[in-house]
């Protein structure tokens, strides 16, 4: 089964825990949800999904 993980928050601590998750190798970008206001600033992390 895989696990879905949802971030709110999407600041320094939180794209630091989805890159780690993410560079891991357990979880893959779809996986992980980051919630931020201004969402343009996360584009950079779709390239890594």
């Amino acid at each position: 089964m895989k696990e879905n993980i949802a971030i709110i928050g999407g600041g320094n601590i939180g794209l630091a825990i989805a890159e780690g998750l993410i560079n891991s190798g357990k979880y893959e970008g779809k996986q992980i949800t980051i919630t931020r206001r201004k969402v343009q600033l996360l584009d950079y992390l779709k390239k890594k999904a």
